[in-house]
């Protein structure tokens, strides 16, 4: 005779990364790191949620800039990719991940993005260069 025991399926609490295409930098400061990814005006943002956890985590996208907080209108905020074509600069700002299945805290990550004018190059440009370059552009306009 055997005796043979059924293990219910395992939970786990969900853990998030995120993940984009390109390059980004950590910032170090006194009292944190962040996590930077820069992109230019006009470009696409796409940016990946993976999570694990069982069962299957839910995931949300959330989105600050300064003290404002928006959440997306759209159903992209609870898939894994958030994609945001042709990505203006008041869009740049602090992205956040968050996945929770009920086990737990929610695991939440984030990323600043930074949106620079497609006009400048991405190096460091004193606030002078910039009022020079977008006063040539926009006379330069019809």
């Amino acid at each position: 005779m055997y005796l043979v025991s059924f293990l219910p399926d395992s939970t786990a609490p969900p853990t998030v990364r995120i993940v984009h295409s390109g390059l980004a930098c950590n910032i170090e400061e006194e009292r944190y790191s962040e996590r930077v990814y820069t992109i230019r005006e006009g470009e696409t943002l796409e940016l990946t949620c993976l999570v694990t956890g069982h069962p299957r985590p839910q995931i949300r996208w959330t989105k600050t800039a300064g003290s404002a907080s928006d959440r997306f209108q759209d159903s992209s905020v609870f898939n894994e990719t958030l994609r945001i074509t042709n990505i203006q600069r008041h869009q740049g700002g602090r992205y956040y991940c968050k996945a929770e299945n009920g086990l737990g805290s929610p695991a939440i990550k984030s990323i600043r993005v930074d949106v620079y004018c497609k006009y400048i190059s991405q190096k460091t440009v004193s606030p002078t260069q910039i009022s020079f370059v977008q006063l040539l552009w926009f006379s330069q306009k019809p």
